[in-house]
């Protein structure tokens, strides 16, 4: 039985979810590429409704 109050698979979790956190705030605070958000803006217009049938 452990008893030291230090797990060490849940210190490693805590690290490897610091670590997610940090790699996933980089990605999402990024800009797009001007490509892709140009992409984007074609694909909104190829997917919105023209009219009615």
């Amino acid at each position: 039985m452990h008893t030291s109050g230090f797990d060490p698979v849940v210190m490693r979790q805590a690290r490897i979810g610091r670590s997610l956190r940090e790699v996933y705030d980089c990605v999402t605070d990024s800009p797009l590429p001007d490509q892709f958000d140009a992409l984007l803006a074609e694909l909104d217009k190829i997917g919105k409704p023209t009219g009615s049938n």
